[in-house]
């Protein structure tokens, strides 16, 4: 039984939604993401540059993905921002309690 494009593309599109899901819920309980700074801007860039491409040869489905991915290296990316400015935060709290003794 062969599957037609359009029942392809859905199911595509289902899995990363799936995965993006599992992603985002693995970072949210955690309060942390596992995502590397370096690797995670190389995606980020990678995707978009691939979502645009996917437009210019108007492949809809293949930018809808590469979009749905870049915002998955964006949601981690900015957990690793926030992540990384509370601790430097904590660092100037601890500081300024050390300078008062």
């Amino acid at each position: 039984m062969m599957m037609n494009h359009k029942k392809l593309y859905l199911l595509l599109i289902a899995m990363v939604a799936l995965a993006g899901v599992f992603f985002y819920r693995q970072i949210m309980r955690a309060r942390h993401s596992p995502l590397d700074w370096n690797f995670g801007i190389l995606y980020l860039a990678g995707a978009l540059l691939l979502t645009a491409y996917a437009l210019l040869i108007d492949s809809f489905v293949f930018a809808l993905l590469n979009f749905l991915a870049a915002l998955m290296a964006l949601f981690g990316l900015y957990y690793k921002w926030n992540e990384k400015r509370a601790a430097g935060r904590a660092a100037r709290k601890q500081k300024r309690r050390g300078r008062r003794k």
